[in-house]
């Protein structure tokens, strides 16, 4: 997998995450909390929170300090380095027959991915254990084949996509010719034939400085020997955290929740890449061909700004009822729509106080869940299951998990809690 920095490392570096003394670094947008600051910030003149991004972009641009990939520079690298290849071997070939020395091929060595050796496993800066062998970097969506026994593709913080044939196969990259390698997203159409059809939602939506941006949704049809752009223009430079397919509508209804995007640097300095306009939840009724957002005041105000849309984290159809559709949006809530997302409703979460943060919603046959994250990034402020696909909602603990000597568990801020990434 990437050699990006796995979510134990991140949280070993927590501070690295929220500060930084050149950029911008983002891991939760900031409420103005104060009156003093809420008055500061709608002042005549002041700046909110999208100007002050774009104005230290603009800064960093102007001092050399942009080290964001050009649009489509991947993918033109790729192609260079293909037509090396056939150049150099047929070059080899012609020295081969005319002369008595061949001329060296031109050879690669793989430099990655590798596997992360005698890493320590780590949370919040405690060691839970020995030295593992080897682990992989960040791993930010998994979906798994039903109609073929372990076959599974899995999408990587900044390593692209891979893929499993079956349950005794090597995972194999089928991602890498693409103008990005950064995942936030999976989805699986296991109704077409002869091959399912897989989503892929680019750029890492989970809101950390390295957490980079993404050009748009891609689909195969082939098992990832090809793929088709979609929405480069809606998404260029943002990051889709979750993807759901109705797979009952011709053409399918696509649903993405979309959030921010960002761009370290090699001294870790990090800005937004994306417009902050582009966040929130989009609908696709036609496959894909065409996106419209829902716009700002959707899912009620803001907490984070005036005028745009509040990230959309999770969004999930369940099977089992292809019309009944819940949404997370940041700082907001839990949403439901019972008509395919033609009207919403918020979810009446029991015991809830005290604001929200990053929710992650999942649901099937009936049943829906989510983990609540507390408005200050840090705790969980509740877990919650639903018997009717988020009509009602009843409370539950939220799990801990004891790890060697650590106790992990997410109630409580000093507790190695992240909710904003973990």
């Amino acid at each position: 997998m990437s050699r990006r920095f796995s979510p134990w490392l991140l949280a070993a570096a927590g501070g690295l995450l929220l500060a930084a003394s050149l950029g911008v670094i983002l891991s939760l947008p900031q409420s103005a909390k104060s009156r003093s600051a809420r008055a500061n910030r709608n002042a005549p003149g002041s700046l909110h929170a999208r100007d002050r991004v774009a104005r230290e972009a603009f800064f960093l641009s102007r001092r050399g300090l942009n080290f964001g990939v050009p649009p489509g520079a991947y993918r033109a690298a790729i192609a260079q380095m293909r037509r090396q290849e056939r150049k150099a071997v047929g070059s080899a070939r012609l020295d081969a027959t005319d002369s008595p020395q061949a001329a060296a091929s031109l050879a690669w060595s793989a430099l990655g991915p590798l596997p992360l050796i005698n890493e320590i496993p780590a949370f919040g800066g405690i060691s839970l254990g020995g030295a593992l062998a080897g682990v992989t970097g960040r791993v930010t969506a998994l979906v798994a084949d039903p109609i073929v026994s372990g076959r599974m593709f899995v999408g990587t913080g900044d390593g692209g996509v891979w893929m499993r044939a079956n349950a005794t196969a090597a995972f194999v990259p089928i991602f890498d010719l693409e103008p990005t390698l950064s995942v936030g997203a999976l989805a699986l159409d296991t109704t077409t034939s002869p091959n399912p059809t897989l989503y892929v939602g680019s750029g890492e939506g989970n809101g950390s400085a390295d957490s980079y941006y993404g050009e748009g949704v891609f689909v195969s049809s082939d098992l990832g020997n090809t793929w088709t752009q979609l929405g480069a223009s809606n998404f260029a430079h943002a990051s889709i955290a979750s993807i759901a397919v109705d797979t009952t509508q011709t053409p399918r209804t696509i649903y993405a929740a979309v959030t921010y995007g960002s761009s370290a640097n090699r001294a870790d300095a990090s800005w937004v890449e994306g417009d902050f306009s582009q966040d929130g939840l989009w609908r696709s009724g036609d496959g894909g061909e065409s996106w419209i957002p829902y716009p700002a005041g959707t899912f009620g105000a803001c907490p984070y700004f005036t005028s745009d849309p509040c990230p959309a984290e999770s969004v999930v159809i369940d099977p089992a009822s292809p019309t009944a559709v819940l949404v997370s949006i940041l700082g907001a809530g839990v949403f439901r729509s019972s008509n395919s997302g033609f009207s919403w409703t918020p979810a009446s979460l029991p015991n809830l106080s005290g604001g929200v943060g990053r929710v992650s919603v999942a649901a099937a046959d009936g049943v829906a869940y989510a983990i609540v994250g507390a408005a200050d990034g840090i705790e969980y402020a509740g877990f919650y299951k639903s018997a009717n696909d988020g009509i009602t909602w009843t409370q539950a603990s939220v799990p801990s998990a004891t790890l060697g000597s650590t106790t992990i568990d997410g109630s409580s801020s000093s507790n190695f809690s992240e909710s904003f990434f973990d």
